[in-house]
């Protein structure tokens, strides 16, 4: 996932809750139209109703179980839900999209966006052929080295490894930074 996509994510999630809340309602507008119409031809559209392969009772039991409480969909349309705090007055997609919000200021001509994106900005020199990013992932590359097994990582997280050492209670930082620690005694005015 790319940061463009990180950012928009609340948005996108937000509009497409709320594209399901319109399918939904769709599909029970479509349901009273089938119901109303087949209403008016007498009992064949009471038998067509009540038929559990395709009828309108079948779609609305769809419906009724899609939006149950239990279910994503009906958690997220119940009052007080996520759709109802995403498109509130004020919410996530408010600040996101209104005038001089987030994605404004990030997409504005000369914006963060368009600064990263320019030719010979830093997603090119980061992605460019033998740039940062391919000798990290290349084969034997940086995070190799790094990751490989006894390597720098495996060392340092080790039990009663370095940072082990460091950080654990009554360590080495936390008896630099005690109270009349090597830390406060090196920054005293006549320190160290």
């Amino acid at each position: 996932m790319n940061w463009v996509s990180a950012i928009t994510l609340p948005a996108r999630a937000g509009l497409a809750i709320a594209e399901q809340a319109i399918g939904v309602a769709e599909v029970a507008l479509a349901t009273t139209r089938m119901a109303l119409a087949t209403g008016a031809s007498g009992t064949a559209g009471v038998a067509s109703l009540a038929n559990p392969r395709g009828g309108t009772m079948q779609l609305l039991t769809q419906l009724g179980q899609l939006t149950s409480d239990d279910r994503a969909l009906g958690n997220a349309l119940k009052e007080g839900g996520p759709l109802d705090r995403l498109l509130a007055q004020g919410g996530v997609v408010d600040r996101l999209t209104s005038e001089d919000g987030t994605l404004e200021r990030l997409l504005s001509p000369g914006g963060p966006v368009e600064r990263i994106l320019a030719p010979g900005g830093p997603l090119d020199r980061l992605l460019a052929e033998d740039g940062p990013l391919e000798r990290l992932l290349a084969e034997g590359g940086l995070l190799d080295r790094i990751t490989a097994t006894n390597g720098p990582l495996e060392r340092l997280t080790a039990k009663d490894g370095p940072l082990e050492v460091l950080t654990r209670q009554d360590g080495l930082i936390e008896r630099a930074i005690a109270e009349n620690g090597i830390l406060e005694t090196m920054l005293a005015e006549d320190g160290a």
